[in-house]
Order: structure tokens, then C-alpha cells, then sequence
């Protein structure tokens, strides 16, 4: 996920060509997936989160792919971002010396 968000993020600033981006997308999108497998089993933030990820994988590209279906580009971009911002605030709850539970979730 690493490599090819800086990969995007070089794309971005026209370090290397617009053709990488959908081989860096499907790279951080299959290192997405992967790692919402792994928050899944672990259990230590909302089920949904997770599955945001994993939803704003499988219908982003229908959005980027299909002319017809664009609009699905953006609800993935929201579910994306909804879910990451849940995750920091997850995370953060989980780590504040003000709760005793440490399994609490969002």
C-alpha cells in the first residue's frame, strides 16, 4: 500500500506519467483490502469500517471503468474517506488513558 501511494502521490506532482494510475490504484486497493481482511479478524474497530474499505475497492473501479456509471467513482471516494476518518477516530478513542475498556469501539 506504501509504494503505491507514493507512486499516486509522485503521479500526482508529475514526477512519472498518468499511466501508472491504475496500476497503483489496483496495488493500493488490493493492499486496502487486504488490510480490512486483517482489522476484520482482529475485531479491534466497527465492523463497518472495514467493510467501507473493502466496498469503496469493488465499486471505484466500476466508476472509473464505466462512462455511464461515474457517479460510483465518487460514492467510493466518500466511503473511502468516511471510513478512514472513522478509523482515526477509532483508533484514537481506543488509545486515550480516559477509557479503562480498551476494546471499546466506535
Amino acid at each position: 500500500m506504501f509504494l503505491a501511494l507514493l507512486i499516486l502521490i509522485a503521479r500526482d506532482v508529475g514526477i512519472v506519467p498518468e499511466a501508472v494510475y491504475a496500476g497503483a490504484a489496483g496495488t493500493f486497493s488490493l493492499g486496502l483490502v487486504l488490510f480490512a481482511i486483517q482489522v476484520l479478524r482482529t475485531r479491534k474497530i466497527s465492523v463497518w469500517i472495514p467493510i467501507a474499505w473493502i466496498l469503496s475497492t469493488i465499486i471505484g473501479p466500476v466508476g472509473f471503468f464505466v462512462p455511464s456509471l461515474s457517479f460510483l467513482f465518487v460514492i467510493s471516494g466518500l466511503l473511502f474517506g468516511l471510513a478512514f476518518a472513522a478509523a482515526g477516530v477509532s483508533t484514537w478513542r481506543l488509545s486515550s488513558p480516559i477509557h479503562t475498556d480498551s476494546r471499546q469501539r466506535l
